[in-house]
């Protein structure tokens, strides 16, 4: 199901200002009540992902957190 809130852009970003702008315009649709932050989810692991939902149609997202200590790497395995 989608609807018109949930017609955002999909994957990666280009870059952190990218990121940033979308982040704000994802807190502009929550403090309008379009979208609720369910909280920060995978607590396990090394990034942060907040969980939300589309209050229109029930949808479910992610928002992960970019980390620019990491930049990949090559690794021999045992």
């Amino acid at each position: 199901m989608s609807c018109g809130v949930c017609q955002l852009h999909q994957g990666g970003f280009a870059s952190e200002q990218e990121f940033a702008r979308f982040r704000k315009r994802i807190g502009l649709l929550v403090k309008s009540d379009e979208l609720e932050n369910l909280g920060q989810i995978d607590l396990s692991g090394p990034f942060i992902k907040i969980k939300y939902q589309c209050k229109q149609c029930g949808q479910l997202w992610v928002l992960e957190f970019p980390d620019q200590a990491f930049r990949g790497g090559w690794k021999k395995l045992p």
